[in-house]
């Protein structure tokens, strides 16, 4: 909190009314809430870069955590994600852990509307296309001498559990054991780049990666031939750029990624489009790079046999694949998604804005209310309609806690004796509940949605004859719709059928 409130404060301090505001990541998600208390005029987006998980998985964050990312979050104008699934599961923990609805993509926050959108990000498609400069030839030169005409495989990933390393280096191990004859003809070159150094577990995982890579050597290497060139330090561009130009093979098998934009690099820089992407499905770019060799990073059969398949694809195949995604990342580059994202918040600000200005729904007071007073006092006759559920009682998880207490039935009563003034009240319960707690009112009461009427001091009298022969065929419909949201269930009330959702949910508040 106290990071995120530093951020915010000077933000604030530097912005101006209509300000556009930009904050990115999960390193930040309390700033927008900040902002929304501190600079409300402030036009606010936030995206998020990595994965938003299943609400199952978010809800094992103790509640005043999850709470606080979600309303950190929710303090934007607009709240981005790279594919629709993250935004599936955003607004699903909104609802299951805030209770804010949500249509459309639209979180309704009091009078706020917050949007919630996908906004896959992009590259400098240009930079990585553009012909060879100089020193990006002369690191090509250099790598194809050492590498002496070996097809290569390449990959290149920070140091971080996500990336799935050992299972890459396990799928390569099993792919060059099933395939012996490739042995001495494709090398495995793998970078990691250090990240969060100092820390115990990161450093464990890099001595593991090493202790892989130099078995593996030790197992399969020959005198003139390493299975693995592994490099583990930050590389310049002009080499990165020189190893998508020397790989046939992109290896890009993270085992979860909110985007991975070194699949999009790759396919860019080819510019004689061959090459191969090999490339996990559980990465956001397998929504856009449909032509890649799509696996499950955890199948390492599934991989090694990917990596055969592309080291034997056929020079048209990889042509017509390569220049199917450069097409789809030519069109939707970086700038096109911070057009799309900035255009996308200006709408959702001015929408708030003309929203929170204008004249809020109140309660009748002052003037209006003693007029309304006046009004109904010198009336010859008043009917008072009142709802039951919602109105008289608030809405309860179960339906058999909402009785109504002595107070509430004194003013019943009350207002029933008044001259001239007739006192209903209108619900969908049955009449037998109706009959037990308010029936000794002389009010008139409307049970099971109006199906059944009572005169005061009368009894129960159906509105019309009803048919109720189809209720069978239709209950066994609902009752399988129920069965699919936890909590909910099917009501018979005699002359219908309703299915009930109060209890749906982990939260109070989603009504019948």
């Amino acid at each position: 909190m106290g990071v995120n409130q530093k951020f915010a404060d000077a933000v604030a301090s530097l912005a101006e009314s209509g300000d556009f505001v930009w904050a990115h990541d999960y390193h930040l998600m309390l700033v927008p809430a900040i902002l929304r208390d501190t600079a409300p005029e402030l036009a606010v987006g936030f995206f998020l870069h990595i994965p938003f998980p299943p609400a199952e998985v978010f809800q094992l964050l103790p509640p005043p955590w999850r709470s606080a990312i979600l309303e950190g979050a929710l303090g934007a104008d607009l709240v981005g994600f790279h594919i629709h699934e993250y935004v599936n599961n955003f607004l699903r923990a909104v609802a299951r852990f805030l209770g804010y609805g949500a249509e459309g993509g639209v979180v309704h926050v009091g009078r706020r509307k917050v949007r919630v959108g996908f906004f896959p990000i992009g590259i400098d498609f240009d930079f990585f296309h553009a012909a060879e400069r100089p020193e990006v030839k002369a690191e090509i030169d250099e790598l194809r001498q050492r590498l002496r005409g070996l097809k290569v495989v390449f990959s290149i990933d920070r140091l971080d559990y996500t990336k799935g390393l050992l299972n890459r280096l396990r799928a390569w191990e099993r792919f060059l054991g099933e395939h012996p004859e490739w042995r001495g003809r494709a090398t495995f070159v793998l970078v990691v780049v250090p990240s969060r150094t100092g820390v115990p577990q990161y450093e464990a995982m890099k001595r593991e990666v090493e202790r892989e890579v130099g078995r593996i050597n030790g197992e399969l290497g020959e005198v003139d031939w390493v299975p693995v060139v592994y490099i583990s330090r930050f590389i310049p561009t002009e080499v990165l750029l020189a190893l998508y130009n020397v790989a046939d093979v992109a290896l890009i098998t993270p085992l979860k990624d909110g985007m991975n934009l070194v699949s999009k690099e790759y396919v860019a820089s080819r510019r004689d489009c061959r090459g191969v992407l090999i490339l996990s499905e559980t990465a956001g770019a397998a929504h856009e790079l449909l032509d890649a060799l799509m696996v499950n990073p955890n199948d390492e059969s599934g991989v090694a046999d990917a990596v055969y398949k592309a080291l034997t694809m056929d020079d048209e195949e990889q042509c017509r694949r390569m220049n199917r995604m450069q097409a789809e990342l030519r069109q939707h580059d970086v700038v096109k998604w911070a057009v799309d994202f900035i255009q996308a918040t200006a709408v959702a600000y001015a929408d708030n804005k003309a929203s929170i200005s204008a004249e809020p729904a109140r309660r009748l007071d002052g003037e209006t209310l003693r007029d309304l007073l006046n009004r109904f006092t010198r009336s010859r006759r008043g009917l008072l309609l009142l709802d039951y559920d919602g109105t008289l009682m608030p809405h309860y998880p179960y339906a058999y806690q909402a009785v109504p207490d002595p107070e509430l039935k004194q003013l019943l009563h009350m207002l029933a004796g008044l001259p001239g003034t007739y006192v209903a009240v209108v619900s969908g319960r049955d009449r037998d509940f109706l009959e037990s707690w308010l029936g000794d009112l002389r009010i008139f009461i409307a049970a099971e949605h109006g199906a059944y009427i009572k005169d005061p001091g009368g009894g129960w009298a159906p509105l019309f004859p009803f048919d109720v022969q189809w209720k069978d065929a239709v209950r066994k419909v609902m009752e399988e719709f129920a069965a699919l949201v936890p909590g909910s269930y099917v009501e018979d009330v005699v002359r219908g059928l309703a299915l009930q959702k109060r209890r749906a949910g982990s939260r109070g508040g989603y009504g019948e």
